[in-house]
């Protein structure tokens, strides 16, 4: 069961801002790990480093899974070919 939140106005800004930049399918996601990082009414110390936690996970998730589907000659990870 999930516990109850009580973020500040300006929390919930932050935690909006964040998830609004994402893909709609990635929002689900990262909502529940920001929510899996906080506890009732938490700092905004707190809610900072939970949404960049989130964000960090993210981009591995979707990092891993680029690298999955294209292969180890992923874009994202290749070295450039040396000229003959």
């Amino acid at each position: 069961m999930r516990r109850a939140l009580a973020l500040t106005e300006d929390q919930m800004r932050l935690v909006e801002r964040a998830a609004r930049g994402l893909a709609v399918e990635a929002r689900d996601g990262f909502l529940k790990t920001v929510a899996d990082h906080l506890n009732g009414d938490p700092s905004d110390a707190a809610v900072n480093a939970a949404v960049n936690i989130a964000l960090d996970r993210l981009v591995l998730f979707v990092w891993r899974r680029r690298t999955e589907q294209r292969g180890p000659r992923s874009p994202l990870i290749c070295r450039k070919e040396a000229k003959p």
